[in-house]
């Protein structure tokens, strides 16, 4: 495309300048990109980044803004108090009922909702490993899943539950549980840097679906990437969205652990068929201030001439 021919040229001609005006520099440490382009200058420091495991920094953010929207689904907004006390519950009731522990593997079966927000949390708050399954996937693969990750516990709802699987796992229907019976405080941290937060599994089209597994301290690698890429974000009450599955690694480290680092409202919503204008729709509603939108989705959503 022309554009991109224009770009070249335009970085071939800064190259050329910056090599006759600093001929003692290395190539790798010219910034060949114009300023309309943006380059971020800052100093790379990580002293800001204190390692802590992923739950902390969560409840650090409830500590600074308890009635701020943490997630908003449909008509259901959550503060970070009630996010907080709801997955405090549930993780009590996972660590006492069902013995929960650090290595502990725990199936999420769910829509893209806020009951998956709670579960995520909860899961992780009682010191396990969240692992999602997507509902739509079918019965052979989500049972290879359960068997795979030693899965002795999942968490559902009635309605996207699949009876099989009762013989395979304990199952907690989310849209049931009674949060009210157990002690919504903050648990004591069990974790270390190193024991593993999530687990998520790849598609399996080169075999059967392996497991990557993604330990606490790997969850603060994606916070200065954000901020880089981001300049000063976050900016004011902005709201997170992502059409990016939570089962994926793009929706969990590009979009929500980010937004809760931050305190940034996430919206739990995704098309049954991602539909570009019905995308920007969404986006004006929630008055969405920042995205991320895997390339796919974006090309599609570029060629939409006049959003409504």
């Amino acid at each position: 495309e022309e554009k991109f021919i224009t770009q070249f040229i335009t970085h071939y001609k800064k190259i050329v300048h910056l090599l006759l005006t600093q001929p003692a520099k290395r190539i790798g440490a010219l910034n060949y990109l114009t300023e309309k382009e943006g380059v971020l200058k800052q100093e790379a420091t990580t002293e800001k980044y204190v390692k802590k495991c992923v739950i902390e920094f969560f409840e650090n953010q409830v500590q600074r803004t308890p009635e701020n929207v943490a997630v908003k689904y449909e008509d259901i907004s959550l503060t970070y108090k009630e996010v907080n006390e709801y997955t405090n519950q549930l993780a009590h009731c996972l660590r006492e009922k069902y013995n929960v522990t650090p290595q502990t593997n725990v199936g999420v079966i769910l829509g893209r909702s806020h009951l998956n927000v709670l579960a995520m949390i909860g899961i992780i708050k009682a010191g396990g490993c969240y692992v999602p399954i997507d509902h739509k996937y079918h019965i052979e693969r989500k049972e290879y899943i359960l068997e795979d990750a030693e899965i002795q516990t999942v968490i559902s709802t009635i309605d996207l539950f699949d009876e099989e699987l009762s013989e395979k796992a304990a199952i907690i229907n989310l849209d049931q549980f009674a949060f009210s019976e157990w002690d919504d405080s903050n648990l004591n941290i069990v974790n270390q840097l190193d024991d593993p937060s999530f687990v998520i599994y790849t598609s399996g089209s080169t075999g059967q679906p392996k497991g990557a597994l993604h330990a606490h301290r790997m969850m603060l690698g994606c916070i200065p990437a954000m901020e880089q890429t981001l300049g000063h974000w976050p900016r004011g009450n902005e709201v997170m969205w992502t059409p990016a599955e939570w089962a994926w690694i793009a929706g969990l480290y590009d979009a929500l652990f980010p937004a809760w680092y931050y305190g940034t409202p996430v919206l739990a919503h995704r098309f049954a068929k991602f539909d570009p204008e019905r995308a920007f729709a969404l986006l004006e509603k929630h008055k969405v201030g920042v995205s991320f939108i895997p390339p796919t989705a974006l090309k599609m959503m570029r060629q939409v001439t006049k959003a409504q």
